[in-house]
């Protein structure tokens, strides 16, 4: 009786071995899979997020600013626009804008613009500024440069016009771009500037 008990014992302890080793090796395949499903969840939302992130960032901007996007502006009512136009410019092509752009277009024109130096708020952030300054204009004027092309404010203020022209003006054209210098096209490819967006800077004028 002692015998059979004990050959029992030493199968139920080899059994044991042999489950506790076939549990490893499957917590450990599982571990693996669980691992590798959430780094391509993580991934795959970081691709979504970057490839939106200009999307993300002007949604986050105008509930910030406390506009409703869904609310669509309409292209043909200019009554509700406080400029005609935002002027983006990067800060070393200022000596252009005001003394060149801005007397041609004011004055002469009979337009409002709305450029950084006089119309922004002070102790409002920068990108709030700017997201509520191309909401508020008809237009944007692009003083296009190789200083504007290296700007991150500037690249921010552009790809800003463009979801605000996506997203709040029924993908109507709302840029015009004004070149200070020659420029190779490969540039514009490579920051994701579109050529079909280049409009002629005298088609601003009012209606």
């Amino acid at each position: 009786m002692f015998n059979v008990d004990r050959k029992s014992l030493w199968k139920s302890n080899r059994v044991y071995k042999e489950l506790q080793k076939t549990c490893s090796s499957y917590s450990s395949l599982i571990s693996v899979i669980v691992a590798s499903l959430a780094a391509f969840l993580f991934v795959l939302i970081w691709g979504i997020a970057f490839r939106n992130r200009w999307r993300l960032r002007y949604m986050y901007y105008m509930v910030k600013n406390k506009y409703q996007v869904q609310n669509k502006i309409e292209p043909d009512n200019d009554s509700q626009y406080e400029y005609d136009a935002f002027v983006s410019y990067d800060n070393n092509d200022r000596f252009f804008v005001h003394d060149k752009l801005l007397p041609c277009l004011e004055p002469e024109a009979w337009l409002k613009l709305c450029i950084q130096k006089r119309d922004f708020l002070p102790g409002n952030d920068i990108a709030g500024n700017i997201t509520s300054a191309i909401h508020n204009s008809r237009k944007v004027i692009i003083v296009m440069s190789h200083n504007y092309l290296d700007s991150y404010w500037c690249m921010f203020e552009y790809n800003m016009a463009k979801m605000e022209s996506i997203y709040s003006r029924n993908k109507e054209n709302i840029l015009f771009l004004v070149f200070l210098e020659q420029m190779s096209p490969k540039r514009f490819t490579n920051d994701g500037f579109r050529v079909s967006s280049i409009q002629l800077l005298h088609r601003i004028s009012k209606r």
